[in-house]
């Protein structure tokens, strides 16, 4: 299924459809009278960067291993939460942009009855109404038709009782514009009535730059800009106050840009630690909205259309996912009522998709929120900012699903997490290396975020980061990249090695304090040691780490890469221990059941397509892990250009959870991994792609 649509207007924003570029985002209600679209730009967020690190954690870390030690816990969490606990607490959010109101009307309808304001078409009056998002050409469309009294083409429709009108409005976030446009056409001409609006509850001050222009300025956090001009085919066009109208027009266009001082090198550089006036730099960030939508307003809309459509389609295309013959017609609405069915599965992982790539590509710089790019709860919401766990691989899958080029955006996160992180280790807890915790905001924030005893204090995040850059690593086998990221590896990896506390005569290493709920004498605590799961954690980073430095030719002498072997070793044994006992417990049910279409996208993108193909680079093979637990909804389909590690890429087919055809291949000229283990059904085939390419099911025995 290659798109989703509605029988009426979304109720909430989760029901919105959503369009991005990777940078500029927005969510369409599809109102018939009062069109909704709420604005997001991925660099609009609460505040600039400030040290928030709590200097009293260096010195008050012996005294609080010294009280784990002595089994009282309380006052180690006590004296935790008051040296440990950022200054201020919270890092930066992410925050609305605001959002464009359009009013729709007619001839019919002038003058306002009140209360709000708004003089809107009735709905009673629409006879046939659709809305529709195309995953292929990341288009937002609604459709109404609707009967008036009378003609609001009184000119061309003299001495008749009325007129039935379509309706069409298009929306979409153009790359290479890098604008958001929205474009309404009406089956009659004349036909197009509107009042459109820019609104948002942190503006600074909103003004007219023309006659078919306005704007708004906001200096609340990061100082931006948002502007909007139309663009009329026949018809009158005028702004009054902070509205643009447009009366009779046969085709509208509004071409809308936010901007932020983000972009601005020096601010940018400075993480906004600048003292230039924050209207200044909303009003540098309103010259840059109204430059890109100048230069949009100036070309033809149907070939900005057609551009952008070869751009999604053939980003699209790479991927195809298939878990029916595409015959339901089911709406959207209905298929919510049959979560496990194949139907919603395959729109679902689509769809999922879809928000990956709209929330990452370019012009976008930074990895996707767990939101996307779309801001669907309130601005306090815990899910407004980067949580470490939820950029981890198994929670975020741009290589996967055929979006090397999305994954990219990461890479500019990692930077400022490795700047800021150094000044945490060394500040919080005094040592060298690179400190991460469990969230971080655009810029890269390494302090904790608030003050829960179960995640803030965690200095998980690390490892996370180096398991990203190995993900990206072994899904390209780009040498160089792994170079230009070495750095970043060795100083978290020096940071874990300098912060284990040694045990049992230096045999073993615990991370003290460690963070995760556990009960003793009938009381709930959540500092102390480090348990079997992070112990595992560490143990599979360092060898990440150490990998790494082989794949970059680091001397085997070198005095951090010995560090790292030699804190492997003690980590050793508690690690495949619990690596033993989990293999020995059956895998958890995955609940593939959403709540809603915008509800744990990218997570369950992954979960899916892990259980239908996936890998892992072990003693520099490929094992390749086919149908492993696959769901009901699951059961059958076709899946072609999934990117496996090792930069290999599959096509397979499978009907009922048994493999029907698989194929391997790699893309000439590039490098990668030829040594392969098949695992399937509980057993494992030794295979090499052999010129490029290997047909799975010559290796699998024929009784499979």
């Amino acid at each position: 299924m290659n798109s989703m649509w509605y029988k009426k207007p979304a109720q909430n924003k989760k029901e919105a459809f959503p369009v991005g570029n990777g940078r500029l985002g927005a969510l369409v209600h599809g109102n018939i009278g009062h069109e909704v679209i709420d604005l997001n730009e991925e660099s609009v967020w609460s505040k600039p960067f400030t040290d928030r690190n709590n200097s009293s954690g260096a010195a008050s870390l012996k005294e609080i291993r010294n009280l784990i030690e002595l089994d009282r816990i309380s006052e180690a969490q006590e004296l935790i939460y008051e040296s440990f606990t950022a200054l201020p607490q919270e890092q930066a959010h992410y925050k609305s942009a605001g959002s464009l109101h359009i009013d729709f009307y007619d001839g019919e309808t002038y003058g306002l009855k009140g209360p709000d304001g708004i003089r809107r078409i009735s709905d009673e009056s629409v006879s046939f109404y659709k809305r529709q998002l195309d995953f292929e050409t990341a288009v937002a469309s609604t459709v109404f038709t609707r009967e008036s009294k009378t003609p609001s083409t009184e000119d061309l429709s003299k001495n008749t009782s009325g007129s039935s009108i379509t309706y069409t409005t298009e929306v979409f976030a153009s790359s290479q514009e890098d604008v958001l446009a929205v474009h309404i056409s009406a089956s009659t001409p004349k036909s197009i009535y509107l009042r459109a609006s820019l609104e948002c509850r942190d503006a600074y001050k909103k003004y007219s730059l023309s006659d078919d222009t306005v704007c708004f300025h906001s200096i609340n956090g990061v100082p931006f800009a948002a502007v909007v001009t139309a663009v009329a085919v026949d018809g009158n066009v005028k702004v009054t106050g902070s509205n643009i109208i447009v009366e009779k027009a046969d085709e509208v266009t509004l071409f809308v840009d936010v901007e932020s001082a983000y972009r601005k090198p020096h601010y940018y550089k400075k993480c906004g630690d600048v003292h230039r006036k924050a209207n200044s730099l909303a009003l540098w960030s309103a010259d840059l909205a109204l430059k890109k939508i100048c230069l949009a307003s100036c070309r033809n809309f149907d070939s900005i259309k057609r551009l952008h459509y070869q751009e999604t389609a053939a980003q699209f295309k790479k991927v195809s996912f298939k878990l029916t013959d595409g015959s339901s017609k089911l709406c959207t609405e209905e298929l919510l009522e049959k979560k496990s069915s194949p139907e919603f599965m395959e729109q679902f992982w689509n769809y999922s998709r879809y928000l990956l790539a709209a929330s990452t590509m370019r012009p976008g710089t930074l990895p996707a929120l767990p939101c996307g790019l779309w801001l669907t709860e309130d601005e306090d919401s815990d899910n407004v900012r980067y949580s470490m766990n939820e950029l981890s691989p198994e929670n975020y899958a741009p290589y996967i699903t055929g979006l090397k080029r999305n994954g990219l955006s990461s890479e500019k996160l990692y930077k400022k997490l490795f700047t800021h992180g150094k000044t945490t280790a060394r500040e919080m807890y005094g040592i060298q290396g690179c400190a991460v915790h469990g969230s971080t905001d655009i810029w890269g924030d390494t302090s904790p975020a608030g003050s829960d005893l179960r995640n803030s204090y965690s200095v998980a995040g690390g490892t996370v980061v180096v398991e990203n850059i190995m993900n990206q690593f072994y899904s390209t086998m780009n040498v160089k990249f792994l170079k230009k990221n070495y750095r970043v590896l060795n100083d978290i990896a020096r940071f874990y090695a300098s912060y284990l506390v040694l045990e049992n005569e230096g045999k073993s290493a615990v991370l003290v304090p460690s963070f995760h709920e556990y009960k003793k004498d009938g009381e709930t605590f959540y500092a102390g040691y480090s348990d079997g799961e992070t112990n595992y954690e560490l143990y599979k980073m360092f060898g990440s780490v150490i990998k790494a430095a082989e794949y970059c030719k680091v001397s085997s002498v070198d005095e951090d890469l010995v560090l790292f072997k030699a804190m492997r070793s003690r980590l050793e044994a508690s690690a495949l221990e619990y690596e033993k006992s989990m293999t020995s417990v059956k895998a958890d049910k995955f609940d593939f059941e959403p709540e809603s279409f915008f509800d744990r996208n990218f997570e369950i993108l992954y979960e899916a397509t892990q259980r239908i193909i996936s890998s892992r680079v072990c003693n520099d093979v490929l094992e390749i892990y086919i149908l492993e637990e696959v769901p009901e909804s699951l059961a059958s389909g076709e899946f072609n250009g999934a990117t496996l590690k090792g930069n290999v890429f599959a096509n397979i087919t499978w009907k009922d959870g048994k493999i029907k055809a698989a194929k391997l291949y790699t893309k000439p000229g590039h490098d990668f991994i030829d040594q392969l283990v098949i695992c399937y059904k509980g057993k494992r085939y030794n295979a090499s792609l052999k010129n490029n390419s290997l047909d799975v099911m010559n290796v699998l025995p024929t009784t499979v």
